[in-house]
């Protein structure tokens, strides 16, 4: 099945492989190298631990205590997030609980990864039914007050984007009509999934018009596409050399923090198909983006232990260590010039890299330290939000906190309150 040019919002033709889905709405298997497709799993959570629950429940609480006014669309944000961290770590029964908690727009983005989440995993669900209400959400967010086009096109990009896996070209195609360009980074997976590999040379030939132009929004779908087309062809090594340069050398005008991310994930890339040598040329390349350059100082911390972390998880302990202390010495050494709000997310790269280095005890002290600068504004919805994004980077790493620990973060959510 082909979709025209014109249909598409990146460069390139796509053969898409056939794919079904029940009259019931439940997801198909995507094409799979397997000889027999994977047999569907109920709408069931993946086996969680019990500290991983707990954390996972602290946060969600946390932050929808947030009063409606003023903090709806933090609330819902906040909220976003929490859902997204329950499909990283599979649970979709969750998601789908705490999507329908949100008041936002937001929530129609919520069911666009819950049935793109379910549809990858062989997750049997109503995914025609989560579709339909995420574009229907979409469509009314156009109708508040301070509407933005982006929030709905982020919305009805996703939904696309899994009509592809599908093999609804029809409604994918009606969805990308008109999409602003900032949204279709987010139907580049879906596209590079389904790339007939007779074509790759033809796409990369477009790939390379959009990465020559001055659109930065494009750029970033096709860099998108440069990683996920990296990831279909783990045997092809001139193809994947291709690729990664284009996502290392092309378009030199792209914010080096937005090229930083797909350097890193076509990094993570090379080490899942064992190609450590590209892996540890791009972790080097990485670290050469954010050190010696004008970041802000929270950024520099967060930037570099962020670099070791992915160092970390593609083997490289020693080095990863190595870059870790670095960078926990530096916020050390120039805490006070960091707002406190933005403390935490400079620290919690460093606290899931130890734990990737198996630093146990160094991790134990850096969420510690989390904990503590968590707690220094005087309004709860930044410590609400801290606390938050450090019990799901907890769960992320696989840290258990320690009973002291442990009371001490519940302390800090019972006393959330006002001023917010």
């Amino acid at each position: 099945m082909k979709l025209p040019l014109a249909a598409l919002s990146l460069a390139g033709a796509f053969t898409f492989a056939p794919a079904s889905c029940s009259d019931s709405g439940a997801s198909a298997p995507l094409p799979s190298k397997q000889s027999q497709p994977a047999q569907p799993r109920a709408f069931t959570d993946a086996p969680l631990s019990e500290a991983a629950t707990r954390l996972l429940d602290l946060a969600f609480r946390a932050v929808s205590g947030m009063p409606d006014v003023p903090h709806r669309k933090n609330r819902s944000r906040m909220q976003a997030l929490l859902v997204d961290a329950c499909l990283e770590f599979d649970q979709p029964a969750r998601a789908k609980t705490w999507a329908d908690q949100i008041a936002g727009w937001e929530r129609g983005q919520c069911y666009a990864e819950l049935a793109d989440h379910c549809v990858q995993h062989h997750i049997e669900a109503d995914v025609l039914g989560l579709l339909a209400a995420a574009t229907r959400i979409a469509d009314e967010a156009m109708a508040e007050e301070g509407s933005q086009e982006w929030r709905r096109d982020r919305i009805r990009a996703k939904v696309a984007a899994v009509h592809l896996l599908l093999g609804q070209a029809d409604e994918a195609r009606e969805l990308q009509t008109g999409l602003v360009d900032s949204e279709t980074e987010h139907l580049a997976a879906a596209k590079a999934k389904l790339l007939d590999p007779a074509l790759f040379d033809q796409q990369l030939a477009g790939l390379d018009g959009v990465l020559a132009s001055e659109n930065v929004d494009q750029a970033l779908g096709a860099l998108k596409m440069c990683v996920e087309l990296f990831a279909r062809f783990p045997d092809d090594g001139a193809k994947r050399a291709q690729l990664v340069d284009r996502v290392t050398n092309a378009f030199p005008k792209l914010p080096l923090q937005m090229r930083l991310e797909y350097v890193l994930e076509i990094a993570d890339a090379a080490v899942a198909c064992g190609d450590k040598t590209t892996a540890m040329a791009l972790f080097e390349h990485a670290s050469e983006l954010v050190e010696g350059k004008g970041w802000v100082l929270e950024d520099q911390v967060g930037l570099r232990a962020k670099v070791a972390l992915h160092r970390a998880r593609g083997g490289d302990a020693a080095g990863a260590k190595k870059a870790l202390d670095a960078a926990r010495d530096l916020f050390q050494e120039r805490r006070e010039q960091i707002v406190d709000v933005f403390r935490g997310d400079a620290l919690r790269p460093i606290a899931e890299g130890y734990m990737a280095c198996g630093a146990g005890e160094e991790a134990a002290r850096a969420y510690r330290l989390i904990v503590e600068e968590g707690v220094h504004n005087p309004n709860s919805k930044p410590r609400a939000e801290d606390l938050a994004k450090t019990c799901v980077s907890m769960v992320r790493s696989g840290f258990v906190p320690e009973q002291t620990l442990w009371t001490r973060m519940k302390t800090i959510a019972e006393a959330l309150g006002q001023p917010w």
